[in-house]
C-alpha cells in the first residue's frame, strides 16, 4: 500500500504505512510437526487483531479518542475485567514459546529473536493492564506442567529481573543476524531482520520512559539514543498491513454496523484537533450529514463521553457524527499497530526534556508531528493550516513559547497514539497528559481506574496463585496501586 495514495476517510483514521505480502498460515496439527514458517503468520495476525479490537472496544474511549453513544460503561469506568484481553494473549503466547523453542533447536537465532520481540511486547501489554501476572514459567521452554497453574510474577520482576522484559529485548538485539539465514512467513516485515532490530530497540525506549518515574534509565536510554537503531522513518515501523481475504482481514470489518454506529468522535479529541487546527481531524472522523448534503466546506462534532442520557447545562445533547465511515471497502485495507515512528519521535522529545538523553526536544518532537501528518497523508487547507511549516508556526504547537513543553508534547503523542491498542491509557496513567475532561456520570468520582481486575476464571482455574498475587499487590480491584503506579 502505497503511503501516498489516496484512501478513505477510515483507512487514513489508522493508516500506517508498509508493504504487504499474503502468507498462508497453516495451524499444525501437533508440536512434532510444527515449523516456524507456519507458526509465525498466526502469532503476528493474532497478537495485533487482539489490540486492534481492545482499541476500538476500550483504548480509545479511555483516553477519550472516541465516545459511547449507547452501553457507556468503558467511558463512564465502569469496567469488566476484560477476560479477551488476558485469554487471546495468552494463547497466542503458548504459540510464541513453540515458535522460539524451534528457533533453539534449529539453531536459526533470528527466529527465537523474533519471538522473543513478540513475547515481550505482549507480555508488556498484559502487566501494564493487570500488575502481577504469570510471566517466567512461560520463559520455560519445552514441555511445561507449572503452565498449567502458572505462578504470577512481580511486576517489578517482569520489568527489571534477569529474564526481565528489558534484558530479553536486549538479548534479542544481541540475538539477531542481520543478513542471515532467511525468515519465512514474516506477515509483518517480510523478513527484513533490521526492522526486526529497530522494533526490538523501540519497545525498550518505550518500556524505559514506562518506569522512567520510577526507576534511574538515563544510561540505558542514552545508549539506545546513540546506537540509533530504533525506526528512522515511517517505513520502518510496526504495522499490519490487513488484506481483503480471510484470514488477513481487519478484525474490526466483521462487527455490526450498530457497533460502529455507536462509536463516536469523543468531544475531548475534536475540541483539542480543532484548537490546534489540525488536519488530522479529516482524516479521524467523516464530516456532519448537513455538511455533507449541503456539498459545503466539511464540518464535525464531537460527542462527550459518558453523555448518553445525561443533561449537560439543561440541554439534552443531540445527534453526534460517527467517527468512522462505515466504508466495507475501506475498513478491509486498514492496517493494525504495534508500534509507529512518531511515538518513538515523542519518547525521545519527553526523555530530551526530561534530561534523560542528550538531544534537542523540539526536534524529535516536530519530527514526530511530521511523521504523523505524512502517516495520515493529510490535505492541508480548506479549514485548516495551509501547510506543515504553518501548522508549526503556531503558538499552540511551539516549544519555545511556553513554560509547559512535556504538556505539548505529550499532548501531540496522545494525538498520535490514536488507535495504538492500550498505549494512551498507559501513557496518561504514568503522566496525566493531556488534561482530560472527566466523563458525564463517571463512576469512582471520575477518576480513571489503574488496572483492569483479574478475569474470573483465573480465581477459579487458578486459586492459589491468584490469591497470592492479590495478597502480593494488595487487591485486585481498578484502584490496586501496581508496582508501576505507586
Amino acid at each position: 500500500m502505497n503511503i501516498h495514495q489516496r484512501v478513505s476517510p477510515f483507512l487514513l483514521a489508522l493508516l500506517f504505512m508498509l508493504g504487504c505480502q499474503e502468507t498462508a498460515s497453516v495451524n499444525p496439527e501437533s508440536p512434532t510437526q510444527a515449523r516456524p514458517e507456519w507458526l509465525l503468520p498466526e502469532i503476528i495476525r493474532s497478537g495485533v487483531n487482539t489490540t486492534t479490537l481492545h482499541a476500538f472496544h476500550v483504548g480509545n474511549h479511555i483516553v477519550q479518542y472516541t465516545a459511547q453513544s449507547q452501553g457507556h460503561d468503558i467511558d463512564t469506568y465502569q469496567w469488566g475485567s476484560q477476560e479477551a484481553l488476558w485469554d487471546d494473549l495468552y494463547k497466542t503466547l503458548g504459540d510464541v514459546r513453540l515458535l522460539e523453542q524451534l528457533g533453539v533447536e534449529d539453531a536459526h537465532p533470528n527466529y527465537e529473536a523474533i519471538a522473543i520481540i513478540l513475547r515481550t511486547w505482549m507480555f508488556s501489554i498484559l502487566t501494564d493492564a493487570y500488575g502481577n501476572i504469570p510471566y517466567s514459567d512461560y520463559l520455560v521452554l519445552g514441555d511445561s506442567a507449572s503452565l498449567t497453574h502458572p505462578s504470577f510474577d512481580a511486576q517489578e520482576d517482569i520489568y527489571l529481573g534477569s529474564k526481565g522484559l528489558l534484558n530479553e529485548l536486549a538479548r534479542a538485539n544481541a540475538l539477531i543476524k542481520v543478513g542471515g539465514v532467511s525468515v519465512k512467513g514474516d506477515i509483518l516485515y517480510e523478513g527484513d531482520m533490521d526492522k526486526w532490530k529497530r522494533l526490538g530497540n523501540s519497545l525498550r525506549l518505550r518500556l524505559l520512559m514506562r518506569i522512567s518515574h520510577k526507576v534511574n534509565v538515563g544510561f540505558e536510554l542514552q545508549a539506545i539514543a546513540d546506537a540509533g537503531e530504533y525506526f528512522k522513518s515511517n517505513e520502518q515501523q510496526a504495522v499490519l498491513p490487513y488484506l481483503r481475504t480471510y484470514p488477513n482481514t481487519h478484525p474490526v470489518y466483521a462487527l455490526s454496523l450498530t457497533e460502529f454506529d455507536q462509536t463516536r468522535l469523543s468531544q475531548s479529541f475534536f475540541t483539542e484537533l480543532t484548537r490546534l487546527n489540525d488536519p488530522r481531524l479529516a482524516q479521524f472522523a467523516r464530516p456532519t450529514d448537513a455538511s455533507i448534503e449541503a456539498g459545503s466546506i466539511p464540518q464535525y462534532e464531537g460527542w462527550r463521553n459518558g453523555a448518553a442520557g445525561c443533561d449537560l447545562d439543561g440541554v439534552k445533547l443531540g445527534y453526534a457524527y460517527h467517527t468512522w465511515p462505515t466504508h466495507p471497502e475501506a475498513m478491509q485495507q486498514a492496517p493494525g499497530i504495534l508500534m509507529t515512528y512518531a511515538e518513538v519521535m515523542f519518547l525521545l522529545a519527553e526523555a530530551a526534556e526530561q534530561g534523560y538523553i542528550i538531544g534537542y526536544s523540539d526536534v524529535y518532537y516536530r519530527e514526530g508531528i511530521r511523521a504523523s501528518m505524512e502517516m495520515y497523508a493529510v490535505e492541508y487547507g480548506g479549514t485548516f493550516v495551509q501547510s506543515l511549516d504553518a501548522y508549526f508556526n503556531q503558538e499552540s504547537i511551539k516549544l519555545d513559547l511556553t513554560d509547559a513543553p512535556l504538556e505539548y508534547i505529550l499532548t501531540q503523542k496522545w494525538i498520535a497514539l490514536f488507535f495504538t491498542g492500550l498505549e494512551g491509557w498507559y501513557t496518561h496513567r504514568r503522566t496525566q497528559l493531556p488534561r482530560l475532561i472527566s466523563p458525564c456520570n463517571a463512576f469512582h468520582n471520575g477518576q480513571m481506574p489503574l488496572r483492569f481486575r483479574y478475569p474470573a476464571s483465573v480465581a477459579q482455574l487458578n486459586p492459589t496463585a491468584y490469591q497470592q498475587a492479590v495478597a502480593d499487590m494488595g487487591g485486585d480491584e481498578l484502584f490496586t496501586r501496581m508496582w508501576l503506579v505507586q
